[in-house]
């Protein structure tokens, strides 16, 4: 997820405090408190640099549906925090918000929660519609990186990202990068192998497919495996892709 800085001229205070990273909460707060969104994004953006945890409850208290890629953004910087994780849980699990909100509160999620609640993840992606799941490579990732692990399920998780023939290419983009940064590509050779096979010189030419080309050959890389196919090979040699 990129975010932009929001910060105007009118703002010196908030950007003054932020710069010299006191964090002022006086400051901060008058903007959370603003009925204006772009100065709740401003300070948001602040307190996602603070580290102060003491603002959660203050975020919270938000209109999530004004602000969700901020208010998720800066629990996300804020880091592990069980408050944080079940307010996102909520989120998440609440049918009246957009589907576009996602891979926001995913992402946020794979930086805030605890085991368990990738245990929960887990087990609602598997029994329910994994459409609205998108961000749940990332979020993994995000877990696995602080140590947090279910090697059972995230790996049935991203073969399913990964193969499934309705699920969007960059969600299959993000499942490959997220299985080689989760260390998982050992368990992925057969099923990176059949999609690799179906590469078409015509891939080259479609950036979204030669991305995911790439990543699935950098979990091969990282395997010490290539499928003995002489003609997958030519073309992918004779393609653009970098790691070629």
């Amino acid at each position: 997820l990129v975010i932009n800085a929001q910060y105007s001229s009118n703002e010196r205070d908030l950007v003054k405090t932020t710069f010299y990273r006191t964090f002022d909460k006086n400051i901060i707060s008058h903007y959370l408190s603003s009925s204006d969104p772009l100065k709740v994004n401003a300070a948001l953006l602040s307190i996602a640099q603070s580290g102060n945890k003491s603002f959660i409850e203050s975020i919270e208290n938000l209109n999530f549906s004004k602000n969700p890629e901020y208010i998720c953004f800066a629990l996300g910087q804020l880091g592990p925090d069980s408050s944080s994780s079940d307010f996102l849980y909520q989120r998440l699990s609440d049918s009246n918000l957009p589907v576009s909100y996602k891979p926001y509160i995913l992402n946020a999620i794979g930086k805030t929660g605890y085991p368990e609640i990738l245990e929960r993840l887990a087990n609602d992606y598997l029994s329910n519609n994994y459409l609205m799941y998108d961000g749940i490579s990332t979020a993994i990732y995000d877990f696995y990186s602080r140590g947090i692990k279910d090697d059972q399920n995230c790996i049935k998780i991203l073969q399913n990202e990964l193969t499934a023939t309705d699920v969007p290419i960059h969600r299959k983009i993000d499942a490959a990068f997220a299985i080689y940064r989760t260390n998982l590509s050992n368990y992925f050779k057969d099923i990176i192998t059949d999609e690799i096979n179906n590469y078409d010189n015509e891939d080259v030419l479609n950036t979204d497919r030669s991305t995911l080309t790439q990543y699935l050959l950098e979990n091969l890389r990282r395997s010490k495996y290539f499928p003995e196919n002489t003609s997958l090979f030519g073309n992918l040699v004779n393609s653009n892709i970098p790691i070629i």
